[in-house]
């Protein structure tokens, strides 16, 4: 009888244990029926740079940057044809870095080639995912360190991260760099043709949320994608070729609300909305490669005139607008190639004169083993703010870049 009892009892014990596990593997396959496949896939880059320029007081002439990515995608293709996943890019921001940022994408996709893509989640709006130049990755060739071939990291004191000169020096409106927590659509090609369309309603991403729709934490005169709100974004490209002559064309358009000002430094300051346009046209033969984007901004995110100021009222302001050309040559292991961009902004719309950025860009890399490439480049700048100050400098890019 005792061994009875036992048995008994162990045979419960045994299929309670069992119950949740058998559960559990059952949700599992209700839910993860698809069969997913996971790919790892990232970069990283190390260089090594030397800056000279005019107001590069107590600043040391050279350092070494490096940046390093990862990407996961999770992905599942049904029968009906339907491709879905999920894609995280992490970057891993080593101490002290100048970045906020380490999960940089994340975001679901549907993807058919009947009704196109859908992407939820945080990535690049629809302009600034179909229309950057190569520049805005790097060099010339488009292998560089951060977004500018790394020559951004001496500006500190250097007047070169003024008002969004920087940005337009791509041919991309101010703009267009928001990478949100968003929705986007992207139709199929037809006959070349494919359009793009995505909206936030700020610019955080992930789980920050900025619901507020006036400022309450500066009295700027030129409001960048944080001062914005229910962005829009579309974007038309074409790709095609015509006797062996590869040619890209696209249009793109910005629209955001501004967020006024309440309160603090200056009260009841409202700004422009937005509306800035891209511009872009390629040509490919034979290795080369030619292109140009142009953008203009206008006075969107201007502040306004008020004459509740008083004396510090607007001041008539140029429009914003900048363009990037640029040739480059592809011949087996070698790259090179050379740019050249402008930008120019008011910066503060309450002074006289405009903020400008021009910047000439040499570069090339060499494949020296599949994924493992060496790098150079030169970057030629000048800025000068609308206080009538300049700097003119140099800077030298070496490095080396894993991609895998």
């Amino acid at each position: 009888m005792k061994k009875l009892l036992l048995g008994s009892t162990m045979l419960v014990a045994a299929a309670l244990s069992a119950a949740p596990a058998y559960a559990q593997a059952q949700r599992n396959a209700a839910t993860s029926a698809a069969p997913f496949s996971v790919n790892l896939r990232g970069y990283s880059t190390f260089a090594f740079q030397i800056a000279n320029h005019d107001r590069d007081a107590d600043l040391r002439s050279h350092d070494m940057l490096d940046d390093t990515r990862l990407t996961v995608n999770v992905e599942a293709r049904s029968d009906n044809g339907l491709t879905y996943g999920f894609m995280h890019r992490l970057r891993l921001v080593p101490a002290g870095s100048r970045s906020d940022f380490q999960n940089d994408r994340n975001f679901l996709y549907l993807r058919s080639a009947s009704f196109g893509e859908v992407i939820l989640g945080t990535h690049p709006n629809a302009v600034d995912n179909s229309m950057a130049p190569p520049t805005l990755y790097g060099p010339a060739t488009g292998l560089g360190v951060y977004a500018d071939g790394g020559f951004a990291e001496f500006a500190a004191g250097s007047l070169y991260a003024q008002a969004g000169t920087a940005r337009l020096t791509y041919g991309m409106s101010k703009f267009s760099g928001v990478t949100a927590t968003q929705v986007m659509y992207t139709t199929p090609t037809f006959s070349g043709f494919s359009f793009s369309a995505s909206y936030s309603a700020d610019s955080e991403r992930g789980r920050s949320t900025d619901r507020n729709e006036r400022q309450t934490s500066t009295g700027s005169t030129e409001i960048g994608n944080a001062g914005t709100e229910n962005l829009f974004a579309a974007a038309l490209n074409y790709s095609g070729s015509f006797s062996g002559i590869g040619i890209g064309a696209g249009v793109g358009v910005n629209v955001a609300g501004a967020k006024d000002r309440l309160g603090g430094l200056v009260t009841n300051r409202e700004y422009e909305n937005v509306v800035g346009w891209t511009f872009r046209l390629s040509a490919t033969y034979a290795g080369f490669t030619l292109y140009g984007n142009y953008a203009y901004d206008g006075d969107s995110g201007y502040a306004k005139r008020l004459a509740s100021e008083g004396a510090a009222v607007r001041v008539d302001n140029d429009s914003a607008y900048g363009y990037n050309i640029g040739l480059g040559y592809v011949t087996g292991p070698i790259a090179v190639g050379v740019s050249y961009g402008y930008g120019k902004t008011e910066g503060d719309v309450l002074i006289g004169g405009d903020d400008t950025l021009s910047v000439l860009n040499v570069g090339g890399h060499y494949t020296l083993v599949p994924g493992l490439m060496l790098f150079g480049g030169v970057e030629f700048f000048s800025a000068k703010n609308e206080g009538a100050k300049q700097n003119d400098g140099t800077v030298i890019t070496l490095g080396t870049h894993l991609r895998f």
